[in-house]
């Protein structure tokens, strides 16, 4: 995904007072090579320092207003099994940009924190149907009481039959889950 803006960005028509330049002066093809590397480089840079960071920087670094670095933030959080950063992530899951918002419900089931649920359970739309069926994986992945109360309830309660389905696919996971231990 990084590749792929780095190279939308790169392709894009170049521009001047917002307007598209059909031939680019070698002055604006340079400032937006030099502008792509800077940009490139500081990710580089950042997700290296997100590496080595400790638990406190990297929760903080879910508040930076660059969405690239909250997306590299959550990343770490998934890998080291963050819990320290659960209240955090759990804010995220409303964040105005879709990414984060979906990247945090996965992160919050790689932790595997049962703190959440609800939230998860708030969250779930019954409008979003493709949205839902993420919240109900999630849910089911994370187990306990809230979870089955909630997937019982969407197994009986959703108008449209393949969701409904789901939610009784994730509850048998859930429960087969919860005899083999």
């Amino acid at each position: 995904a990084r590749t792929s803006a780095l190279e939308a960005s790169t392709a894009a028509p170049l521009r001047k007072k917002g307007q598209p330049v059909a031939k680019p002066s070698e002055e604006l093809r340079r400032r937006h090579v030099l502008r792509t590397l800077d940009h490139t480089v500081a990710s580089w840079l950042f997700r290296a320092k997100m590496r080595v960071a400790g638990k406190e920087a990297i929760v903080k670094a879910l508040g930076e207003q660059q969405q690239e670095r909250v997306l590299a933030a959550l990343d770490r959080c998934a890998a080291l099994r963050l819990k320290e950063a659960v209240p955090t992530i759990i804010k995220l899951l409303r964040h105005q940009d879709s990414r984060i918002a979906e990247r945090s419900i996965g992160v919050l089931v790689s932790i595997g924190d049962r703190r959440a649920v609800k939230p998860l359970t708030k969250l779930a739309s019954f409008r979003e149907s493709g949205k839902l069926a993420m919240v109900i994986d999630g849910i089911a992945s994370l187990g306990g009481p809230e979870a089955v109360s909630f997937l019982e309830f969407v197994a009986d309660g959703h108008r449209h039959p393949t969701v409904r389905d789901m939610a009784r696919q994730a509850l048998a996971r859930l429960k087969r889950a919860k005899a083999g231990k």
